[in-house]
């Protein structure tokens, strides 16, 4: 096998974070600079001119481009940098997704919607709401090429989010937390009146066929995963 690509960005801040906003440049001036990067972009993208697409983009963008175009060259089903976005349409939306043509029923994308489903079901019989979202995650991803067969190996992160809440958030009995995430609150005494937020980390890896792979679809093998992030109040 042989490496097709390798992409990360850095982590997103804190949501939370008191980030004074302020502009150095006008709208129009940003305006102006977007549309030069799209017309760039645009042609670049229409002549295949990889080194025309990269002088516009930078860091973590930069290896995200370059993944794009090694993938249009490889002629694989789905460009490496939107795999995880792909399948997690399908977990999110089910079977009923657009993006099922292209995703292979299973255990990882199907079976993680219709688990999820499940818990949400379960939830609204207690009164709760619970809701899920399958997300980018800010680690490497990693694609390799398949010899012989035209196809890659993709490996990338993903977060997968959840909440279960009393509805509105009004407070309300004491909403359980699952035991993995115990050990990641803040404080032993939080008590989820309102709601518990229980965050997952995924690694996955799947198998992306060649674009001329007749019925290709991209098979989700495997996956690895951790909790992230847990909050109860």
């Amino acid at each position: 096998m042989t490496l097709l690509s390798v992409q990360g960005c850095a982590p997103a801040p804190d949501a939370d974070a008191a980030t004074p906003a302020s502009h150095s440049v006008t709208f129009a001036d940003a305006r102006a600079a977007y549309q030069t990067y799209l017309n760039v972009s645009h042609v670049a993208a229409a002549t295949a001119d990889e080194a025309s697409a990269l002088t516009v983009v930078t860091s973590a963008q930069w290896a995200q481009t370059r993944s794009q175009y090694n993938a249009l060259v490889s002629g694989l089903l789905l460009r490496p940098d939107v795999v995880g976005a792909t399948q997690a349409a399908v977990v999110d939306d089910g079977p009923s997704s657009p993006a099922a043509a292209v995703i292979a029923a299973g255990p990882l994308t199907t079976g993680l919607h219709v688990a999820q489903a499940a818990r949400a079901a379960a939830g609204q019989r207690r009164g709760l709401q619970y809701q899920w979202l399958l997300q980018g995650a800010p680690y490497p991803q990693v694609g390799l090429r398949l010899a012989g067969s035209g196809s890659a190996l993709i490996m990338y992160g993903m977060y997968l989010k959840t909440s279960t809440e009393h509805p509105n958030l009004v407070a309300g009995s004491p909403i359980g937390v699952p035991a993995e995430f115990k050990p990641m609150l803040a404080e032993p005494t939080e008590v989820g009146y309102h709601a518990v937020f229980a965050n997952w980390a995924y690694q996955f890896a799947a198998i992306d066929p060649a674009a001329t792979a007749r019925d290709g679809k991209l098979e989700v093998i495997g996956s690895q995963r951790g909790p992230s992030f847990g909050h109860a109040y």
